[in-house]
């Protein structure tokens, strides 16, 4: 869990990260459905999704779009937000997708934004987050994400029940 403060409120974000579970259960189980499972029962109490591709691979931006319509087959009909990442933006040659393309893609897809981070330098990672957890507390405040008891993708001054990773 992070920590992020803004409006003088403490916003308290659970991340759940998908990254090498398909790669982890290709080396352990020959089951293909599995990692679909693994990741719906991540994102089933989900309200935002970092979605996030290498700009030196044209072919993880070409996907972006078909991610997203599986997350959003997972939550139905819950709703979800997504920002969406270029991963390597310190690269210096390589690149494979423009900046201005993201851009585009972002709106075309209706994401809350789009940036290019770079762990490996540490430019706009903890932004990332902020900018997910900001979209989403703006979009609480008009009232486009309920809460309810039996979803926790949301919740307002209550405490957030641990659940198991399987």
């Amino acid at each position: 869990m992070i920590y992020i403060f803004f409006f003088s409120l403490l916003i308290t974000v659970k991340i759940l990260s998908t990254f090498g579970v398909a790669q982890f259960l290709n080396m352990r189980d020959s089951d293909p459905f599995s990692c679909r499972s693994i990741c719906k029962s991540y994102m089933r109490n989900s309200v935002g999704c970092i979605l996030m591709f290498d700009v030196s691979q044209r072919q993880t931006f070409d996907r972006v779009g078909s991610w997203q319509q599986e997350v959003l087959d997972y939550v139905k009909p819950n709703p979800m937000f997504f920002v969406l990442v270029g991963h390597k933006c310190d690269l210096a040659v390589g690149r494979q997708v423009r900046k201005s393309e993201g851009d585009a893609l972002a709106k075309k897809l209706n994401m809350l934004a789009y940036l290019e981070v770079s762990t490996k330098e540490n430019i706009n990672v903890s932004e990332a987050f902020e900018i997910l957890t900001r979209g989403i507390y703006n979009l609480f405040q008009q009232g486009k994400i309920p809460t309810r008891d039996d979803w926790q993708g949301l919740t307002v001054g209550a405490t957030i029940k641990e659940e198991s990773d399987f």
